[in-house]
Parts: structure tokens; sequence; C-alpha cells
């Protein structure tokens, strides 16, 4: 072994194997800040001086995401995808967006496709070191294999769904279906928070053209703060 390999054992075959765990992170870190590089390129203004910055990149967010769901799904099942796969997937077929949920259906969307258009299963090697495969289990247990494939295939679906309701009731109910009461309590504090804090500051406007509510751009009209007495 050389540079950053080392060698970690496999308690199934009861032997050592080769790894490279500090290259796997710098590759994922590496594609979780791919965002300024895609989005840059795809937008031709700059992103308004008063747009705050995630605490955390989409992408973290994203794998965050799949996992509790997963945790959700499968509670003690032996059979749940480990986390190493979803990470590895979602890192792979991400495309820089911001939204979370727009990155998080995005992701879904290309790994189904990768599935579809892959004769027999999935092969997941260690993007730091090809010879380690992280679904050698799936040869093994091919019932594993066939869990994992409908388990992002419904979280495909319900994402979809989800992007296309109304009401914070129904958006809410749906998210703690997906990924529990915690998860979904942060998830609305957050967005009422920021929708609050930006009205606020008169940075939610509507668009002179077409309909629906943006960040403060060219061409919108704001919204006047709401003072609660008519004025």
């Amino acid at each position: 072994m050389g540079g950053t390999y080392i060698l970690v054992p496999d308690r199934k075959i009861q032997q050592w194997k080769p790894s490279n765990p500090i290259g796997y992170a710098a590759w994922f870190d590496k594609r979780s800040h791919c965002l300024t590089e895609a989005f840059t390129a795809k937008r031709v203004e700059p992103l308004p001086p008063n747009e705050p910055v995630p605490s955390k990149a989409p992408l973290r967010r994203v794998v965050q995401l799949l996992k509790r769901h997963r945790d959700v799904v499968f509670q003690d099942d032996e059979d749940a995808p480990r986390s190493i796969v979803l990470t590895t997937l979602a890192a792979q077929h991400y495309d820089g967006q911001r939204c979370i949920t727009d990155a998080l259906v995005s992701v879904l969307d290309k790994i189904m496709l990768s599935i579809a258009s892959t004769p027999g299963r999935l092969a997941i090697p260690n993007p730091a070191n090809p010879a380690e495969q992280f679904c050698e289990a799936w040869a093994h247990n091919p019932a594993a294999y066939h869990k994992f494939v409908e388990f992002l295939y419904a979280l495909q679906q319900r994402g979809r769904k989800l992007l296309g309701q109304t009401g914070l009731t129904n958006i809410a109910q749906s998210l703690n279906s997906l990924f529990g009461e915690s998860v979904t309590t942060k998830a609305i504090e957050a967005y009422t928070d920021r929708m609050h804090h930006e009205r606020t500051h008169q940075q939610i406007h509507f668009r002179t053209s077409g309909v629906g509510l943006t960040t403060a751009t060219a061409g919108t009209s704001p919204i006047p703060k709401n003072t609660f007495y008519g004025q």
C-alpha cells in the first residue's frame, strides 16, 4: 500500500482488504463543492450580495435525507443499503443544484436511469480505490439488491409528488412520512424563519412577468412588510 491507501479488516471473509478512506473523503468533498463551478457556468448574473450561503453543501443534505429515509423504511432490517453506497451514488450523480429538493430528485432520477441501463446489478466501486466494491454483498444476497432498487424507486416517486404539493400542512405531512417528525419540524421551522426574515428585509418580490415569488432581482416589485395594523 502507498499514499493514502490502508488495509482494513473484512470480518465476513476474515481477511485484510485495501481501502482509501482519506482519498474517498477528498473525492466527496470535491463533489460536494462542484456547486460553484456548475452553477456559475449556467448563470450569467452573479448571486445577489444579500443571498445567504447555505451552512452545509446541498449534496451533504441530500446524503443525510437518503440515509434518514433509509432508516425510516428499513429500521432494523439487515438488508438496508449501506451508508457508503448511498453517499457514493449521491455524489456521483449530483450536478451542483443549489436547491436541496431539486438536488435530491435529480440524484434519484439519475440513479434510477443508471440502474435501468445497467445489465444485472449496479456496480459501485470506491472512486478513490476502484478495486474496492461497496456493493459486493449483493452478489450473495440478491434480495437485498431488489429491496435497494424498490427503496430508491419509491422515494423517487414520492419525492416528485412532494414537489407538486401545495399548502404547508400537506407538505409537512409528506415530509413526516418520508423522514420522520424531527427532520420535518426542523425543515418547517427553517422555512418559516427564512420567509419571515426575507419578508422583513423586503427580499421577497413579485415577478413583473409571469407568476410567483422570488428573491430580490431586477424586474421585480417588493412585497411590503406586514405590520399587522393595516399600514
